[in-house]
């Protein structure tokens, strides 16, 4: 509306803002000064009632988002198995939303609620906004970087461990921080600026000022701080959902088909890797759900009927934008095994109603003893890979055997010793029911599929993939063993 308005409400023009855009104005309870766009002004005073109301709720948001991101922080960069190369994108988000919790909500906000305006003059404004700007950006920037590494370490997990180092990781924060503050400056420099908004208690950029260089700005923050990290997020998850069917249906090939000689994955990792990628799909659409109403405002208040922006409407999606810092420590917390199994053991206390559930082992041991048998040769076998959820509480058995005397034989990392098991992590979900198979290489011998009636010998057999019925024998009664079967035949002269 026209910048000489007048109005009824109990307010006064004082003099012109820095910039000379804005008019500085008393508040509506006439007792501070602060640059107030005069669209607000329009509106009558809101009700003490509803102040309070945002008082109290911010500072119950404000104090779970610290809290929260505090312990997140904690647990990721105290537990050895959680401090990973992608952690770091997750720290970070904590760091992101901790600050932005402690500066844009509690206490701040909830002090000026509490006074019904603005109480710390207009350069806290100014720096207020500015820190709700780099660190909004921040979170949805990093959330940007987190489905990249998903997507890499989902669709090419043969090159993850060289694309997603330490140092890279490191490298895409810097530009992240960089990206997310340089995105944030222009309103120092006359493009935009920083005032308050809504019930007059907070501070965010102008959204309200149809000036080309208000708009410019406004154009550049929505496309490139919110629409395009969105379409990457969206992009990388779509493929991501892509390649897990082409994965899970190349496996139910292989395990039909019974040969999985090229397997180079293993499926209870990419499961893992799959659940880590939903808890990262999760906290995205919460992000997505808590900031797109006040993105949509945001583009009403420059483009759209402005005056449908009242104090209340502009408030409310405020509000549910600040929520966003506190739900990632919540899903961590119920969703994600390692943290919670970490967070158990350093703070106990915080499942006082409930204890992580805790998942049995599942062990396929190997043991061997003499045979009548006379060999001159026998089967050694490495273990090369572990595949899961095929059945419940499935177990194993391999046939006696007696292993070869073979003088590197101690310094095999995994060779065939009297006990060997292979146990299942109790830091993955539990939610597919599970078998172990394992898969063997077999140096000498002979092994006779009972599926198709013909023998194959190969002297160098890699990632054999053996199924849940194994025997081994002699040549004689391999004729006996049921259809199915894998029938390992003993060497002999």
């Amino acid at each position: 509306m026209d910048n000489n308005m007048s109005t009824s409400v109990e307010m006064t023009t004082v003099s012109g803002h820095s910039n000379g855009s804005l008019p500085s104005v008393i508040g509506w309870n006439g007792s501070y000064d602060i640059p107030v766009h005069p669209h607000w002004v329009q509106f009558p005073p809101v009700t003490p009632e509803w102040h309070y109301v945002i008082g109290i709720y911010i500072t119950i948001v404000g104090l779970l988002g610290i809290t929260g991101n505090s312990v997140v922080i904690y647990i990721f960069s105290h537990t050895k198995s959680l401090r990973s190369p992608s952690n770091l994108l997750v720290v970070n988000l904590a760091v992101s939303d901790l600050i932005f919790s402690a500066f844009n909500g509690f206490p701040l906000l909830t002090v000026s609620s509490f006074h019904q305006k603005w109480v710390f003059g207009s350069v806290t404004c100014q720096l207020y906004g500015f820190i709700g700007g780099v660190f909004g950006l921040m979170s949805i920037n990093t959330l940007t970087a987190i489905s990249i590494d998903r997507y890499v370490v989902i669709t090419r997990p043969l090159q993850a461990s060289q694309t997603m180092t330490r140092s890279k990781v490191h490298l895409m924060i810097f530009f992240v921080w960089l990206f997310s503050i340089l995105l944030s400056v222009p309103p120092f420099f006359g493009w935009g600026a920083y005032i308050p908004e809504g019930f007059q208690t907070s501070c965010t950029f102008d959204y309200l000022t149809k000036t080309p260089r208000t708009r410019a700005y406004i154009v550049v923050l929505y496309l490139f701080g919110f629409a395009l990290p969105l379409f990457i997020i969206g992009v990388c998850y779509v493929m991501i959902i892509h390649g897990v069917r082409r994965h899970d249906q190349k496996m139910m090939t292989i395990t039909k088909n019974l040969n999985a000689e090229d397997i180079k994955a293993n499926d209870k990792r990419a499961r893992s890797e799959m659940r880590i990628s939903k808890i990262a799909m999760a906290v995205t659409c919460l992000f997505t759900i808590s900031w797109s109403p006040y993105a949509i405002v945001a583009l009403i208040g420059q483009f759209g009927p402005a005056h449908w922006i009242t104090p209340l409407v502009s408030e409310l999606p405020m509000m549910l934008a600040k929520t966003s810092a506190m739900h990632n420590p919540i899903i961590y917390a119920l969703s994600h095994p390692k943290f919670r199994k970490a967070l158990y053991r350093k703070a106990p206390w915080v499942f006082c109603c409930c204890k992580p559930e805790d998942k049995p082992d599942f062990r396929a041991s190997i043991s061997y003893s003499k045979r009548d048998v006379t060999r001159t040769e026998s089967v050694n076998s490495d273990v090369s890979s572990v595949f899961s959820n095929f059945s419940d509480s499935t177990t194993t058995t391999f046939a006696e055997r007696k292993p070869s005397e073979d003088p590197m034989r101690g310094q095999r990392d995994m060779s065939f010793k009297r006990s060997v098991s292979i146990t299942r992590s109790d830091d993955e979900s539990g939610s597919y029911p599970t078998m172990f198979l394992l898969a063997y290489k077999v140096d000498v011998g002979t092994i006779f599929d009972v599926t198709d009636g013909h023998s194959r010998r190969n002297s160098n057999l890699q990632s054999l993939y053996i199924p849940t019925r194994v025997q081994q024998g002699p040549p004689t009664q391999a004729i006996n063993a049921p259809p199915g079967d894998i029938y390992v035949v003993d060497s002999v002269h």
